[in-house]
């Protein structure tokens, strides 16, 4: 029986291959983008072998109640050890300091190995928490001593090639000499963790040692701590008990400020605002983009089928007059849908697979598409395929199988018959809101990414080149300085710890003038030297720039700051005295500079402070000119060399360094660009699928007019009006629902476009000029076909 289906759907087939090959490369378009977002779900919300435990691992996370109330994933480094020693509700606790671009070499190399690596100074029980798959060495002991550490495989490869690593030394930032004791499995690609060295967390102290120290108000970038909590504890027990820990090593005040929170691993990939990769609205909101589209090319199917089931009416008369029941002509339809199916998730298939590189290239991930082996794509695959079919084919097949031999056989049949014009009007409707919901939001994110790039920064960011300073003695930094000065093209020089706009470097409490107590918010702090504003160019608007200074002496502030000071002009903050709690450094206000966006724009502008000392400068800042820019940058490179020889050269532009800012939501920009234009495409494919099918059925009536004397421009605008109609009425739909997506996106942003009219003209322009496309050509042809001809077909 179902060979006999098949048999039969193969020939129908055969006889509408124009639509079939449409509805082929819908469905096939629809279903690409279904495998690939589930592909990328999957990837980001599926955990690794060394999340074993995951249900009872947690890490712990500090809340600042101030002004405002910040969190972040970094502690206190003494938290491990008394949330040990104060509470019984964990099974292991492990701390763990993670920092990147370390210098790592061989001690005894020859050929001279070096390289900048993603390193973290780890307690051993770390390892117990996350089961870190080792593969060399003993578990109990790794890490243990001083001095010790443990790698990847993927690390042990390329230091030591084929020999065994064990007992073998690597040296960090040239001054420290560890043993390898032990080796582990390389990292999971879609693991939230990327360190590849690891090692003993007594170490720390060597590294600095205000890291390593007992301070409770120090919460440094990358401080981490991770907790396995014994079974049956609820974290909300251990979320209430933190209130005590904090009464117990903070004073009074501090205490309200520092409050702690567990954070579940499920929650650490997901949550950008806590170093995640990416946002779960993205994810479901890519989930449900795949679905709009899926949907769009199922309606495509069932207006196409729907249009064509007049034409073979007299089949189906036929078949019922022969004894085929209406059960056996659905599945017979069933069976045509299915073949279609099939073909078109072949189509995607291939297309997934040659998509995947570009996919893995614009988010930096690993994709892949194991339909074999991966036991998620094999469970996916089927239940996709049977969806499509039940969409696209239930209703066309009930309709089909409805009909009624008698008015069949003699022609009778209408459209009413066949869900009725007002049936397929609304799914074209439903196709183009869909469409134009995507063309809003890649109108919406191109212009706010537009005006992240264009907008006034406050500080010059072009020409800027940006290199490390790996070793901050005075010598150093004089002699790099007065080098880099005498290159040609070279402008300024600027000795600082990070650009005007960056991630952050440093947070810290403030104490203004004769105040008994501490400000109720923190303050960001960079260090720069007296070239720091000339080079970068921001505005002194009260007071004096800095003095030429190795230490902390003077501060300027910027114009938030002054403002959350309650100081009411910019000349009344200059010559008062200022602490911070920077190594409780002290200094005179100097000068006050005109607010600069010192984050991307999805945050404020930060209350700031600019001071000099040598051991902040981490960055050299050069201004060039734009001539012969890369034999500047060649001779740099040379000087950097010559004063860092022992070290790894890189350099970056400050404007690609920016651009970082907003490199996720480009992706997201990249992504709704290429699903608008396959639910475009899909949408121009229907409609000429239609339109070609209409043009057959109103052969005889464009003959008839024509005779009459109708005009090439009657006969197209018989064709288009009523699309013109339906795609006005998907606007009037999509507008509100894609208004307030991207209004509630928008909000994301502290600085942003306002959502006004121009966008949505826009909009409903380019919507227009696809349809005019998909229907114009076909309308053109019946309108330009010979009367005589039309008539004689008839």
């Amino acid at each position: 029986m179902i060979k006999h289906f098949f048999k039969i759907a193969l020939r129908n087939l055969e006889r509408h291959k124009a639509y079939s090959l449409i509805n082929v490369i819908c469905l096939g378009l629809g279903t690409t983008c279904a495998i690939l977002i589930f592909t990328f779900v999957r990837y980001h919300t599926t955990f690794d072998n060394f999340h074993t435990k995951k249900g009872r691992i947690y890490r712990i996370t500090t809340e600042f109640h101030q002004d405002v109330i910040a969190r972040e994933p970094n502690v206190p480094q003494p938290i491990g050890k008394a949330f040990n020693e104060d509470y019984s509700f964990a099974e292991k606790v492990g701390m763990i300091y993670s920092t990147s671009d370390l210098l790592v070499t061989l001690p005894s190399s020859e050929d001279n190995k070096r390289s900048k690596e993603n390193v973290a100074f780890t307690q051993r029980e770390f390892f117990d928490i996350l089961d870190f798959p080792l593969i060399q060495g003993d578990k109990s002991t790794i890490l243990t001593e001083p001095n010790t550490a443990v790698v990847t495989q993927r690390i042990a490869r390329k230091y030591f090639g084929d020999q065994n690593p064990v007992d073998k030394l690597i040296r960090v930032n040239n001054k420290w000499d560890f043993r390898i004791t032990g080796v582990l499995q390389d990292l999971p690609i879609n693991t939230h963790r990327r360190d590849e060295i690891y090692l003993s967390y007594s170490n720390l102290k060597d590294h600095n040692s205000w890291l390593a120290g007992d301070s409770w108000r120090g919460v440094a970038g990358g401080m981490h701590c991770f907790v396995l909590l014994k079974p049956n504890v609820l974290p909300s027990d251990v979320d209430q008990a933190f209130a005590t820990l904090s009464k117990k090593y903070y004073n009074e005040r501090d205490a309200k400020v520092f409050q702690f929170k567990l954070q579940h691993i499920a929650d650490i990939h997901l949550n950008p605002a806590l170093e995640g990769y990416v946002a779960k609205k993205n994810l479901l909101a890519l989930s449900l983009i795949g679905v709009f589209l899926l949907i769009t090319a199922c309606v495509n199917f069932v207006n196409l089928a729907t249009a064509q089931a007049l034409g073979r009416s007299k089949e189906i008369g036929v078949r019922k007059v022969l004894g085929s029941r209406q059960k056996q002509l659905f599945w017979q339809f069933i069976a045509e849908t299915a073949l279609i199916t099939v073909m078109a998730l072949v189509l995607a298939l291939a297309l997934a697979q040659l998509a995947l590189p570009y996919l893995n290239q614009l988010f930096d991930v690993q994709l892949q598409l194991n339909i074999f082996h991966d036991v998620y794509m094999v469970a996916f695959l089927p239940i996709l395929l049977v969806v499509v079919i039940l969409l696209s084919g239930c209703y066309p097949g009930l309709i089909l199988a409805g009909f009624q031999p008698v008015l069949a056989l003699k022609g009778r049949l209408s459209q009413k018959h066949v869900g009725g014009i007002s049936m397929r009007k609304g799914l074209v409707v439903t196709q183009f809101a869909i469409s134009q919901l995507l063309i809003i939001g890649t109108i919406v994110i191109a212009n706010q990414m537009r005006y992240s790039r264009q907008a006034d920064l406050g500080f010059q960011k072009d020409a800027i080149v940006m290199l490390p300073v790996p070793e901050r003695e005075a010598t150093k930094i004089s002699t790099l300085n007065t080098e880099m000065s005498r290159i040609a093209g070279v402008e300024k020089v600027a000795f600082c710890s990070d650009a005007p706009a960056s991630t952050g470097w440093a947070s810290v409490t403030v104490r203004f003038d004769s105040r008994t107590a501490e400000e109720d918010f923190d303050i960001s702090v960079k260090a720069g030297n007296d070239q720091y504003l000339s080079t970068f160019e921001l505005q002194l608007i009260a007071g004096r720039n800095l003095q030429p200074s190795d230490t902390v002496r003077e501060f300027l502030l910027n114009e938030t700051a002054v403002k959350k000071l309650g100081i009411r002009s910019p000349q009344e903050a200059v010559g008062k005295k200022m602490q911070i709690g920077l190594s409780n450094s002290k200094g005179t206000v100097v000068g006050v500079v005109k607010d600069f966006h010192n984050n991307s724009f999805h945050e404020a502008i930060d209350p700031l402070c600019i001071t000099t000392s040598n051991d902040w400068y981490f960055t050299c800042a050069i201004k060039i000119t734009a001539a012969n820019v890369s034999h500047t940058i060649s001779v740099v490179e040379d000087v950097w060399k010559k004063t860092f020889p022992d070290q790894v050269y890189e350099y970056n532009f400050l404007d690609e360094q920016i651009a970082q800012f907003y490199e996720l939501d480009n992706m997201m920009l990249k992504l709704i660009q290429a699903f608008a234009s396959i639910a475009i495409l899909i949408c121009c494919l229907g409609l000429y699928g239609l339109v070609s099918f209409m043009v057959v059925r109103k052969t005889k009536e464009v003959g008839v007019r024509k005779v009459l004397g109708a005009s090439v421009e009657n006969i197209a605008w018989l064709f288009g009006k009523e699309f013109i109609r339906l795609l006005l009425l998907a606007f009037v739909i999509a507008a509100p629902f894609a208004w307030w997506i991207m209004n509630n996106w928008l909000d994301t942003f502290a600085y942003r476009i306002q959502i006004g009219a121009g966008i949505f003209i826009l909009a409903i322009l380019i919507t227009f000029a696809v349809a005019v496309v998909a229907v114009g050509y076909k309308s053109m042809v019946a309108a330009l076909m010979n009367p005589i001809q039309s008539l004689r077909s008839e």
